[in-house]
């Protein structure tokens, strides 16, 4: 991940900032599948109250990133919203990166219904 381009949401009057950015998240989380996990996004824009902000930084090799940049101009109009840089060089100066994941962790109901579905099946002693 060597290169990035920046997806800037314009300003609108008549929607909000959060309702575009999830229009334009939701657009990229449909085209990502197809790269085979070489493209990564940031948030730079991320403050804890304000939400995620204005722009998302997608990462990746040049290749990846003009073609996907060459989907989301034409195939999806996301550029009638949304500002698209062109692709640009990691700074070298930048010398690590992080990977965050999500997890979905599974709380006591959870637990509750297996135990209840293992009892009703004759699995478990009640």
């Amino acid at each position: 991940m060597n290169h990035y381009i920046d997806v800037t949401l314009k300003p609108d009057a008549e929607m909000r900032e959060n309702l575009l950015l999830n229009m334009l998240y939701s657009k990229l989380h449909k085209l990502l599948p197809q790269y085979g996990g070489r493209i990564g996004l940031d948030f730079p824009s991320y403050r804890k109250k304000l939400g995620l902000g204005a722009v998302i930084r997608v990462l990746g090799v040049e290749q990846d990133l003009q073609a996907l940049q060459h989907q989301l101009t034409h195939a999806h109009k996301v550029a009638e919203y949304a500002l698209i840089t062109s692709v640009g060089k990691v700074p070298e100066s930048v010398a690590h990166f992080a990977r965050y994941t999500r997890v979905h962790a599974k709380g006591n109901s959870y637990i509750n219904r297996l135990k209840k579905r293992h009892q009703a099946r004759g699995y478990m002693d009640r």
